[in-house]
């Protein structure tokens, strides 16, 4: 699998992460993950005008409950609380900054990036739960739509 459908994946599993029990850091996740959902359906608005009508709202599915609360989890055991706490910055920053391409949508900083983290976020099946989302299906039925977006 490359890069860019496992980071997609990953910003799809963020978009669908509920706020589970009292974590300070999981909700500033979700918030990030959220905006930076809207700007990735922005940036796909502009390669595939009208797309955005065709996405339902973002739903939050048990798989993709359990798959966003493993992702901290296992990283906060492989890395450590201050590691997470960047991490979180990271994807706050990533989420001020608007989709221009292909490119701009890899998620950027030490953590975000990184092989553990991407590795992470496979073990924890973050992929296999984007796809029980009605937003991760709607974006699997509109791939043909969707593909001038990754062609760019």
């Amino acid at each position: 699998m490359t890069r860019t459908p496992l980071l997609l994946a990953a910003v799809m599993t963020s978009l669908a992460m509920p706020a589970l029990a009292a974590d300070p850091l999981l909700d500033r996740y979700k918030a990030a993950a959220i905006k930076t959902g809207t700007n990735m359906i922005a940036y796909f608005e502009t390669c595939a005008p009208g797309i955005s009508a065709k996405l339902p709202e973002i739903d939050y599915t048990p798989e993709m409950d359990a798959a966003a609360s493993c992702q901290l989890s296992e990283y906060r055991k492989s890395a450590g609380d201050a590691a997470v706490e960047e991490l979180v910055a990271e994807a706050e920053a990533w989420s001020e900054k608007p989709f221009v391409g292909l490119e701009s949508m890899s998620p950027p900083g030490e953590h975000g990036a990184s092989d553990a983290f991407m590795n992470i976020t496979l073990s924890c099946g973050v992929v296999a739960a984007s796809q029980t989302t009605n937003i991760g299906k709607a974006m699997r039925a509109n791939m043909t739509a969707l593909t001038p977006c990754f062609t760019q």
